[in-house]
């Protein structure tokens, strides 16, 4: 596991680039701008992407302050 990865949780793991459009000289402004996690909160529901899973501590702050 590697935090510090761009998009990838783990350093086995690569970014693969499918057209001229995007390349590895983007990935420095990607990880300056990139969210960690991402959370959409509708009503009873929080949709949640990102890195930290069911363990983060982000999600369970917003969790707690929800309840």
């Amino acid at each position: 596991r590697d935090e510090s990865l761009l998009w990838r949780g783990s350093s086995n793991q690569e970014l693969r680039y499918l057209s001229q459009r995007y390349n590895p000289d983007m990935e420095y402004e990607w990880l300056k701008n990139s969210p960690f996690e991402e959370y959409t909160i509708q009503e009873e529901q929080i949709q949640f992407t990102g890195f930290g899973g069911v363990f983060s501590e982000n999600l369970k702050a917003v969790v707690e302050e929800l309840a």
